[in-house]
């Protein structure tokens, strides 16, 4: 390509940017005359063959050649000045060139040539491709060793393990040129390995002729380097070897065996010969690492199996359409149906009722979503038509494909366990009312006595003068009603604690659930000068509860946030959120003082607050808990109080 000058600019300064170009250029620039003398020598090409330009300007380029070109260049030089033959002029050339040292190096060569008035000048640009050779030949090494491994692979995935020990036996004796040859495989005694594959061992030997790590010179782990001659193995010694390798297969983290040769005459093995060994024992490491690893795939398998066959708990497998493929002996034994007749039949109208139909299919669809069950109760049906109630646990089944086969799920009878749990509510629900009785005969008590007196008195006014005006005993009338209010309020809670939930359950849409009970509590915590608000909610949540019942929860803990907040400043912040198990967290915080240590809030009658019943929270916690779920009260961060209360967002349990 030619370049243009710009006129005017001096020759100094033209010489300078032209010397700065072969400087900072990282190939090698070499310019000679029509006799092979150089004239130009750039830094780079000082870098590369190790002369200086001041020593090498002037000298014959063949000094940078190695022989036969060194003696041969000044005659392809004259032959091109008679003929015109080019040999390398205008083309990319790979030869070889000499250093300084002496070392010769592979090149990439470029030459051409340029005439200046009667003068000509060959310029070479020269690049040093020793790494670009020595990457080709280890790729070159590297494929002759994936052709060697692809070679005894198809071995071993036409006949297995004992072949490809038996191909590798075969082909390190051929390759190596020994008598004998033997593969040996450590065994679980760790010190100890047996011959698994080998040439020119007695009858009967392969197979049970062992013998110990330390015998062949190489560690007691066989991890350190290969032991050759003099040391030779004794079982080897015996069969008349007088030289011998030995090379480790596996690593320290997994030995596997030990390669051993051995030959009848004297020798020693040469770098190749070891090298050739270690790939041998690199491609029987994945053989055997391969075969103990169906062993003990075999074995995990066995016990797996056993486990599924004989463990209490139901494993079954469905697949996406929601079809039995597969179950357990204990389903066989809870539900009273055999594998037999199920095999292939919906899962749901099997053995769901049909009124949890619904609810099933979908908590199914989020399992093959990527929302698997985490302890979810289900009631399922047996084949008397008798309910058992299991908690499931399950997760996808890929498909090696990229897909999904369907769902293993995990289930455990907790039918006993929740009828214990329901006959322990139920006695502690009685030891409650119990102690609500008395609580209800202590508060009526003295509001009772005070009705009476006041009745009295309003009676002997009246029989004392009953044709004079009732002015006189307003104020007694109107206690009377005040007190009668007061027994009212507080014998309706009684009422509520003491009656079952009964649940209208109902699918409620958590955001506008958590902004109108907000919205009605913000005129009260406004007049406070107290920040109520409901936080960010990432995505939309779906709850199936009592809209009325969770209602009456949320106020009574948000009256309470308030109350304990007092006065401003101060915040109140609502949250929802979902968690493992398919669940709704949500949460009331406050910056209020935090609740008394020597208080359990929910507990019968424990209250921090002058006129409070301590009713409001256990009310509250029974109503949860009838939706299956729970309910704490615990400090928050910095300060503050943090009621958390966790549903299950598909309703709770049969």
């Amino acid at each position: 390509m030619a370049t243009s000058v710009p006129s005017g600019i001096p020759d100094a300064l033209q010489a300078r940017r032209w010397q700065t170009v072969l400087d900072s250029a990282r190939d090698a620039i070499i310019s000679i005359d029509a006799d092979g003398r150089i004239s130009l020598f750039n830094r780079a090409a000082e870098t590369m063959f190790g002369w200086r330009a001041a020593e090498i300007l002037g000298q014959n380029v063949a000094l940078l050649m190695p022989s036969p070109y060194q003696e041969q260049h000044d005659d392809f030089l004259r032959r091109y000045r008679e003929t015109g033959e080019a040999k390398a002029i205008g083309r990319i050339r790979f030869v070889e060139a000499k250093r300084r040292s002496g070392a010769v190096f592979p090149i990439e060569l470029s030459v051409s040539e340029a005439r200046v008035a009667d003068d000509v000048v060959y310029s070479a640009i020269i690049r040093d491709v020793s790494e670009r050779v020595r990457l080709q030949s280890a790729l070159g090494e590297r494929l002759r060793q994936q052709e060697s491994l692809a070679e005894l692979g198809v071995a071993a995935v036409q006949d297995g393990s004992p072949t490809i020990l038996d191909e590798a036996a075969r082909r390190l004796a051929d390759g190596l040129g020994t008598d004998v040859s033997g593969v040996f495989e450590r065994l679980p005694a760790e010190t100890t390995l047996r011959l698994r594959a080998g040439v020119g061992w007695p009858s009967g030997a392969i197979g049970s002729l062992e013998m110990t790590a330390a015998d062949t010179g190489v560690d007691a782990a066989m991890t350190e380097a290969e032991a050759q001659a003099p040391h030779v193995p004794g079982a080897l010694r015996d069969l008349g070897a007088v030289a011998a390798l030995s090379v480790p297969v596996g690593n320290a983290e997994q030995p596997l065996g030990l390669l051993v040769v051995g030959s009848r005459q004297a020798r020693v093995f040469e770098a190749h010969d070891v090298a050739f060994a270690r790939t041998m024992a690199g491609l029987l490491a994945g053989a055997l690492s391969l075969e103990q690893a169906g062993h003990a795939l075999r074995r995990e398998r066995d016990f797996a199996s056993g486990l599924v066959e004989t463990a209490p708990v139901i494993v079954t497998v469905l697949d996406p359409t929601g079809h039995i493929e597969w179950f357990n002996p204990h389903l066989e034994h809870l539900s009273g149906r055999c594998l037999e007749h199920c095999w292939g039949r919906d899962w749901f109208e099997v053995f769901i009722p049909p009124r949890e139909h619904e609810r099933a299919r979908s908590r199914f669809a989020r399992s093959l979503a990527g929302h698997s069950r985490r302890g979810t109760v289900e009631a399922m049906l047996t084949r008397d038509g008798h309910e058992r109630l299991i908690q499931w646990h399950d997760t996808v089944l890929p498909d090696g494909g990229g897909g999904m086969r369907g769902v293993l799920a995990i289930g455990l009878d907790v039918t006993d366990r929740s009828r214990a749990e329901q006959d322990l509510q139920q006695r502690q629900r009685l030891a409650d009312i119990g102690a609500l009785v008395t609580r209800i005969v202590h508060d009526i008590a003295n509001p009772l006595a005070g009705l009476s007196m006041l009745a009295q008195r309003v009676l002997r006014r009246v029989e004392r003068a009953p044709t004079e005006p009732v002015r006189s005993v307003g104020d007694a009338a109107r206690q009377m009603v005040e007190t009668a209010h007061r027994l009212e309020r507080l014998v309706g809670e009684f009422k509520d604690f003491a009656r079952e939930q009964r649940l209208h359950l109902e699918a409620l849409d958590v955001r506008r659930f958590l902004e109108e009970t907000a919205a009605f509590w913000r005129l009260e915590a406004g007049a406070r000068g107290i920040d109520l608000q409901v936080q960010s909610i990432l995505e939309p949540l779906t709850l199936r509860g009592d809209a009325d019942k969770l209602r009456r929860v949320l106020d009574n803990v948000i009256k309470n946030a308030l109350e304990a907040v007092g006065e401003a400043p101060g915040r109140v912040r609502l949250g929802a959120c979902r968690t493992d198990g398919n669940r709704l967290r949500l949460s009331v915080r406050d910056t209020g003082p935090g609740v008394p240590a020597n208080v359990d809030p929910f507990s019968l009658f424990e209250t921090s607050k002058p006129s409070g019943t301590g009713l409001g929270l256990p009310v509250s916690k029974q109503i949860v808990l009838a939706h299956g779920g729970g309910m704490t009260l615990a400090a928050d961060r910095p300060l503050g109080t943090v009621c958390t209360i966790e549903l299950p967002l598909d309703g709770p349990a049969v």
